[in-house]
Order: structure tokens, then C-alpha cells, then sequence
């Protein structure tokens, strides 16, 4: 388990675990003033729950923990094997530093991939800025640490190449 899905596990039901005594006071409050029934400790309660793990989702989501989640990079290209079907790109994080960014592409976004480059008759495509969209896949290995390597499943040349 990484450092972030731990904290988001942690900090989830504990920002849930506020949301009891604003569900209480409300409960109680609409109860006296409407005169309908419940108990407010119950739906205090299932209040606390639902948002502790809202809360948790999101921080999960907002760290692109979820198994399912994808991201996406924009940069230009540095290093291209279609062969081993692997793709290297340099962006820029927040206009403060450059960062690379490495992935395996699936057999269709590699297909897409050489269409593109067809379809825009790029002789050389080292250094043309594309946009990847792709997903952490994590395995874990014999000495139970967890192995993180990112599947680019979708492609685009950015701006003025679409």
C-alpha cells in the first residue's frame, strides 16, 4: 500500500466522522420543527458512513489511486519503439519543471498511433507534441513489493496536428 492510498484510508472516515454531529443537529432540528419520526442517531450515523467513504473515494481519486482511473500527460516526444511498443515523453509540470514520462501502448493505441502518423505524414516523430491518456498498472513481485508501470491506451497529436 502506497503512502497516499494510506493517508486517504486514514483521513476518509475521519472527515466522514464529521459529518455526524451536523447530521444529528439537522435531524433533530427538522424533526421538532416538521414532526416526523426517525432516530437521530441512526441517520446521524449513515450519514457519518456514506461521507466517510465519499471522502475517501474522492482522496483516493484526487491521487489517481483508483484501479480504474486514467490520467493523461502532454508532451513532446522523445523516444518512440513501435516495435516494443513503447513511448517516452517530456512535459512540462505546471510551468515550474520538466518531468519524463514512460508507457507501454496497447496493440490498439499502437495501431492508432501508426494511422496518425500516416494519416499526417510525419517522416520523424521525435519531437511533436502528443497527448497520452493511460492507467498505473500495479503487480506485485516475488519480494512483495508493489511494481507500478504505466498502459497508454489512447493517443492524439495536440493542437495545431488534430
Amino acid at each position: 500500500m502506497s503512502h497516499d492510498v494510506g493517508l486517504s484510508i486514514i483521513y476518509g472516515p475521519v472527515l466522514g466522522a464529521w459529518a455526524f454531529p451536523v447530521a444529528y443537529v439537522v435531524h433533530t432540528s427538522l424533526r421538532t420543527q416538521l414532526h416526523f419520526g426517525g432516530n437521530p442517531r441512526a441517520v446521524a450515523l449513515v450519514a457519518a458512513f456514506l461521507m466517510g467513504i465519499v471522502f475517501t473515494v474522492e482522496l483516493l481519486r484526487h491521487d489517481n489511486s483508483l484501479p480504474w482511473q486514467k490520467d493523461s500527460h502532454e508532451g513532446k516526444i522523445v523516444a518512440l519503439d513501435l516495435d516494443q511498443r513503447s513511448l517516452a515523453l517530456s512535459y512540462n509540470v505546471r510551468d515550474l519543471r520538466r518531468d519524463d514520462f514512460t508507457g507501454e501502448m496497447t496493440k490498439a493505441c499502437k495501431e492508432k498511433l501508426e494511422k496518425l502518423i500516416e494519416k499526417y505524414s510525419i517522416d520523424d516523430p521525435i519531437g511533436e507534441n502528443l497527448v497520452v491518456h493511460y492507467w498505473t498498472k500495479r503487480t506485485k513481485t516475488e519480494g512483495y513489493k508493489i511494481e507500478a508501470r504505466e498502459v497508454i491506451t489512447n493517443v492524439m497529436f495536440a493542437r495545431g496536428k488534430k
